[in-house]
């Protein structure tokens, strides 16, 4: 990849590259995609249609399949991972690298609320193709109080649409020449900015609002709350990064003025990372999840609402009146209505009452299957919803594993999404964290570190994946309460409660030392609930004993769990 060597910040070629950028997005017709596809997410799915005397009718299943695609992806705990290549397994300082780095990712993780962030990227990238976050350092951030640290990492995430690379065709973002991070700010903002990096006051009066926002894709943001003012209290900020003999560089400018000139970053990668929802060949924004099948959504809206419009034109008789022997007609109850008839004449010659025709069946057919396939054939099938029953311990288990295929694939780029951004992290560490940092491990031990000491230690990173967190209490609980129903826990109310699943039921631990339980009854936790298990197993047929006992090791408590759940499930009416 050629580097931008001397490279000399102006204004002007900044915009000339973001426009290059939105003319190709646009040719792409990505404004006007992610816009809609955001807007049918939402359910305001009527939007530029002539519905004439229909009522607007919305059953929202593509919001439905994106929610449960997304909680899916999101449902097993992640964990970084950094530990020191194989022939370096026993040098102490890289050990204690590996120790400080994994110690510091747990802290950051939970500071900037990772789980929020990684949701909402699965969010933006369902909808728009790809999900975006940077990372900066902020010098403001201040933790500790008797030790205090001061600047760290933050990130943000970006819309989609205000990343720009210098060649769209690349989908590896660190091998792009120069990325563009383009974001709308006030005026104050940007002046205050320029301020603090001691911008000229003549070049701090020339940055002016612009009126440009569509490039900004989302409905709601077309209008600026001030757009009845001749000029727009918000400008364009633009952040150009590249590359200089393995460094990171960046300079930020507004349309006509350098807002902070060229800055070495002492990065070595760029402090982006993207999520690809599904990926098209040769074109890095990918392929958002629901662009393709809103027509489908559409169709059932329409005949939802022709349905309904049916039911309430047919849902009542007709009345059919003969004025000529009917003195007046109205539908009051306990109203008499007088008609001269000819002695002997029956009452349908005066009134009468028109049956509706009934609406097709097919209609109706035709929207659940529609529903139906759209989410199937997208990964949301009868598994995935919970709505499949198993007939046995082995369906069980089929059935949960079968569930998460479709969203194998997806899974696989979140994790690598989390691995970038585990990199851009321990570049931060190695590069920026140049104080002394006191953490302390889970049990207590205090570990002083700084991390520019150990700028030129190679560290693997990957992602560790816990069990999906839904299942396991699922499971748990159904287990638990069939074990008690049974009678395994007689005597012994404390060994049920200890095993509940977290926070299930209130004051749950003060009902535990209640019974007399606490931290040194947790260390028999494991044992217990083997033992509790193969009690179970004990009780079952002879056929399901052998069938259970006939698979791998490694699969013999999750087939022990699910036939547990499969029964409790049985004997409460498959609810």
């Amino acid at each position: 990849m050629p580097e931008n060597k001397g490279y000399k910040v102006d204004p002007q070629l900044v915009w000339k590259d973001l426009e290059q950028g939105r003319n190709y997005k646009s040719a792409e017709r990505q404004y006007d995609i992610i816009r809609r596809n955001e807007r049918m997410y939402v359910g305001d799915q009527w939007k530029g249609i002539n519905s004439k005397n229909l009522h607007k009718t919305t059953y929202n299943f593509l919001g439905q399949l994106v929610d449960v695609k997304v909680a899916s992806v999101m449902a097993n705990l992640l964990t970084i991972n950094r530990r020191a290549d194989d022939l370096d397994a026993d040098d102490e300082r890289i050990q204690t690298a590996a120790r400080a780095f994994e110690l510091a990712d747990k802290k950051n993780w939970d500071r900037m609320k990772m789980d929020n962030m990684n949701e909402q990227v699965l969010l933006d990238s369902a909808l728009a193709g790809i999900g975006c976050s940077y990372w900066f350092w902020d010098d403001d951030i201040k933790t500790g109080n008797t030790f205090i640290s001061k600047g760290d990492i933050k990130g943000e995430l970006l819309d989609s649409v205000s990343l720009y690379v210098s060649n769209p065709n690349e989908v590896d973002i660190q091998k792009q020449d120069w990325i563009i991070i383009s974001i709308r700010k006030t005026i104050k903002q940007l002046k205050e900015m320029a301020k603090r990096n001691g911008v000229p006051e003549d070049q701090i009066e020339m940055i002016k609002g612009d009126e440009t926002r569509t490039y900004e894709a989302y409905d709601k943001a077309q209008n600026d709350q001030d757009n009845i003012k001749q000029n727009s209290d918000q400008g364009t900020l633009n952040i150009r990064f590249w590359k200089e003999d393995g460094k990171v560089f960046f300079a930020k400018t507004s349309t006509h003025v350098i807002i902070k000139d060229k800055t070495d970053s002492e990065l070595t990668r760029y402090p982006t990372a993207i999520m690809t929802w599904k990926p098209r060949k040769r074109f890095i924004y990918g392929e958002a999840e629901i662009t393709h099948i809103i027509s489908n959504q559409l169709v059932v809206n329409k005949q939802e609402s022709i349905r309904h419009l049916h039911a309430m034109l047919m849902g009542i008789p007709k009345v059919i009146v003969n004025e000529t022997v009917v003195n007046g007609f109205t539908n009051a109850v306990g109203a008499v209505h007088k008609a001269k008839l000819p002695p002997g004449s029956p009452v349908s010659n005066a009134i009468a009452y028109i049956q509706p025709t009934q609406m097709t069946i097919d209609v109706d057919k035709s929207i659940e299957e529609g529903i139906d396939r759209t989410q199937s054939l997208h990964g949301v099938n009868r598994n995935i919803l919970g709505a499949a029953r198993p007939e046995n311990a082995q369906a069980q288990l089929t059935q949960i594993k079968q569930s998460n295929i479709p969203l194998e694939s997806i899974r696989r780029r979140f994790h690598q999404y989390i691995e970038d951004v585990a990199l851009i992290w321990l570049d931060f560490y190695q590069h920026k964290y140049k104080l002394v940092r006191r953490i302390a491990d889970e049990e207590g031990n205090r570990i002083d570190f700084t991390g520019v000491d150990f700028a030129d230690v190679y560290l693997k990173t990957s992602i560790d994946v816990g069990a999906d967190t839904q299942w396991s209490e699922i499971i748990q609980f159904q287990a638990l309460n069939d074990m008690f129903d049974r009678g395994i826990f007689e005597g012994n109310p404390l060994a049920y409660v200890e095993r509940l699943p977290a926070n299930l039921i209130n004051k749950q631990q003060e009902l535990i030392e209640e019974f007399g339980g606490g931290e040194e009854a947790v260390d028999e936790d494991q044992q217990m609930m083997f033992e509790l298990m193969r009690m179970f197993l004990m009780q079952q047929p002879q056929e399901i004993q052998q069938q259970i006992q006939q698979l791998p090791p490694e699969q013999q408590e999750e087939a022990v769990k699910a036939l547990i759940a499969q029964q409790m499930g049985g004997a409460q009416g498959g609810v």
